[in-house]
């Protein structure tokens, strides 16, 4: 088994996030085989048999208003937060008290590695970096189910959610966490 870095809590910065600018470009990238240069998502969706009939016709001076706006939108939630993760426990929990009643699903995207092992056949293979990042990012969806559950069961103390606040890998050495991860089934 390989070793999964606590996180640091690192100082964050709107600057330490790309520009909209940059991500626009990427995604409308051209390819250009002969420079290895690959397409960007845009490009990339328009060579797709599956485009969104709505957007076939559009070209990409009409789409970029619409797609430089999910693209800021993106960039303010991730800053949000990027700032709220760094807040002590006692403030996240307030926030996701806030917000609970009205989130009806986590969805939790592949990364770079899988559960089990720090890396898969893909981009990032051999990138240190990105090691366990799968694991990470499954273990923080479940804590975050989790601690959403709990809220919204109503019977879950504060002491309770922040236990799983706290964490930020799951594991089956604590038997309070396991019996509260049983009670959020409910």
């Amino acid at each position: 088994m390989y070793e999964i870095p606590v996180p640091g809590n690192e100082p964050f910065s709107k600057a330490s996030l790309p520009t909209s600018a940059s991500i626009i470009t990427g995604l409308f990238q051209q390819a250009d085989p002969q420079n290895k240069i690959k397409g960007g998502e845009v490009f990339n969706a328009r060579q797709s048999k599956d485009l969104l009939e709505k957007y076939q016709d559009r070209s990409d001076a009409d789409l970029i208003p619409d797609v430089s706006k999910v693209v800021q939108d993106s960039l303010n939630e991730i800053i949000e937060y990027q700032t709220l993760s760094r807040e002590p426990v006692t403030v996240r929990l307030a926030k996701l008290k806030e917000i609970a009643s009205s989130v009806t699903r986590v969805v939790v995207q592949s990364a770079p590695g899988n559960y089990y092992d720090p890396e898969k056949e893909d981009r990032y293979k051999g990138i240190s970096a990105t090691n366990g990042l799968d694991r990470l990012r499954s273990d923080q969806g479940a804590i975050l189910s989790i601690v959403l559950s709990g809220i919204k069961n109503g019977d879950w103390t504060d002491e309770e959610l922040m236990l799983f606040l706290n964490k930020h890998i799951l594991t089956n050495d604590d038997q309070k966490l396991n019996a509260l991860r049983h009670k959020s089934c409910r």
